[in-house]
């Protein structure tokens, strides 16, 4: 490299270096532009029901008219009721348009007066929901569908069950009785087991008074889906209820339990009662429901001839409860 290209180079780095160290000026600053003021929200507007109230007198020419006219339109239910000795049929309607199609089909019909309504829709679930009120039952147990109907009410056992499909709630009699029952046993640090559990409420009102542990089953595929969510909504920590699916004969025959309860039929219970009567440990307790009064007689016979006998009965309109009991039974198994 010759003289005249190294300082033609250095000249080149020193201008490169000068440019580098110039401070770019800042761009000044932009004014923040100022928010547009939120449009407040549209208060919702209620839904609405459209209604056509059919008024005629009581004939039954008309009655098979109309009802065959309305299937032919957009109504999505009816209610038929009866104002100063004339029919009135209210219909619902989705929208303005399909109300108006109905009435000029109906329109056509001679003895028909027709009146359109337009009501506030009404929210027939949470109007369900707000009628429900827990069940007090017996001393120690409240049952209610949800947790956030609980009252605060000390000593009381909290069972939560929700009406769904698989049958205990609370509310039917021959239940209450089982729960009104149970609360009578000691159940700390006892083993149980529930027969034909349903939604679980016996199996966990079992736990609610101290059990060990609780065997619950049914055979009812419909209670796979209801139980284990019965079990988390009343916070049954894991081991404490075993639930399955099956016959009473998939228990081993070795098991032994310190309270059973059957809230089923008497057709079921009594062929049931000899291996109810082998399961029960000694000093246990069976607690058998869903009799009707007619029916207790024939149960009480039927398990006289296991061994076991009423210790306690109790009834509630026509149903019947009763608790069974026999001495030499043999201890529960703590497998």
């Amino acid at each position: 490299m010759n003289r005249y290209s190294t300082l033609k180079t250095l000249k080149t780095l020193k201008t490169l270096k000068t440019l580098k160290t110039l401070k770019t000026p800042k761009t000044p600053r932009t004014l923040q532009t100022p928010r547009t003021p939120k449009t407040p929200k549209t208060p919702k507007t209620p839904m609405r029901d459209f209604v056509l109230e059919i008024v005629y007198e009581p004939r039954t020419d008309l009655d098979d008219r109309v009802e065959g006219l309305l299937f032919l339109t957009s109504c999505r239910g009816c209610e038929i009721g009866e104002r100063g000795g004339r029919t009135v049929v209210a219909c619902w309607f989705d929208s303005a348009e399909e109300r108006a199609e109905a009435r000029a089909v109906l329109g056509e019909v001679e003895g028909l007066e027709l009146e359109e309504q337009d009501r506030e829709r009404k929210d027939w679930l949470e109007l369900y929901r707000q009628s429900l009120e827990p069940l007090f039952i017996g001393r120690r147990f409240v049952v209610a569908p949800d947790a956030s109907l609980l009252p605060r009410e000390p000593g009381r056992d909290p069972i939560v069950i929700p009406q769904e499909r698989a049958f205990g709630t609370g509310s039917h009699e021959s239940t209450a009785l089982c729960l009104e029952m149970l609360e009578t046993i000691e159940m700390v640090e006892r083993r149980g087991l529930d027969v034909g559990t349903g939604s679980g409420i016996l199996a966990i009102g079992m736990f609610r008074l101290g059990a060990a542990r609780v065997f619950a089953f049914d055979d009812d595929p419909v209670t796979w889906e209801i139980v284990p969510k019965n079990l988390e909504r009343n916070q049954v920590p894991p081991g404490r209820i075993e639930f399955f699916i099956g016959p009473i004969d998939a228990l081993a025959p070795s098991a032994r339990f310190d309270l059973v309860t059957m809230n089923i039929l008497p057709d079921v219970i009594v062929p049931n009662l000899p291996r109810l009567a082998a399961m029960l440990a000694s000093g246990g307790r069976a607690i058998v429901s869903g009799i009707m009064l007619p029916y207790r007689d024939e149960v009480v016979a039927a398990a006289r001839l296991t061994g076991l006998n009423v210790v306690e009965e109790a009834s509630k309109g026509e149903w019947w409860c009763g608790v069974l009991g026999a001495e030499g039974a043999r201890r529960a198994s703590e497998n």
